[in-house]
């Protein structure tokens, strides 16, 4: 008798850190979304770099997708923007290799010497605006994070739900 109490006492810890593992996920996943859904760069701030454009190409992505994808003169970092609509040809069109830029980008969130861009300033005016990044990833955690942590939550309600129904419906029963 003594070992099924165990076993019972085993089996409601577990629930009770499924739930905590749970309210943790969803939590930080709704975090995330709000946070993405409340981007804002303050181009004052962000790194920026001017010099002159060496090379502009669509470069394709692990996603099967592409980004444009700069390179200054003496500077080895490539600087990658990314459009939802994959249209860079307008993007193209405004900037010719030799033009002289100022690029702002984030340098904390870089991968293999390749930075994201906020935003492009030539002489002509801005050619990539730091509101269509900011709307990509506002975009982003609407739409996927917000939504994945109540989805999250709910199937882990749901799911908990059901275990301890069926921890609950088991009788003990005592054997002489």
């Amino acid at each position: 008798m003594k070992r099924l109490v165990s076993i019972r006492r085993l089996q409601m810890f577990k629930l009770i850190l499924q739930c905590i593992f749970v309210l943790f996920l969803s939590t930080a996943t709704l975090l995330v979304g709000i946070g993405m859904s409340s981007t804002h760069i303050d181009l004052n701030r962000a790194k920026h770099r001017t010099g002159q454009v060496t090379s502009m190409e669509e470069t394709p992505n692990k996603n099967g997708r592409s980004n444009l994808t700069l390179r200054i003169q003496g500077d080895e970092h490539r600087y990658s923007l990314y459009r939802f609509s994959q249209e860079y040809k307008p993007l193209m069109e405004k900037l010719s290799i030799g033009d002289a830029v100022t690029i702002y980008y984030n340098a904390s969130n870089s991968t293999s010497m390749n930075y994201e861009v906020y935003q492009i300033n030539t002489s002509r005016g801005v050619v990539y605006s730091k509101s269509e990044h900011e709307n990509r990833e506002q975009l982003a955690g609407r739409y996927i994070a917000i939504p994945g942590g109540i989805l999250v939550f709910v199937g882990g309600y749901y799911d908990i739900r059901k275990r301890y129904k069926k921890l609950n419906d088991r009788q003990v029963v005592k054997v002489s």
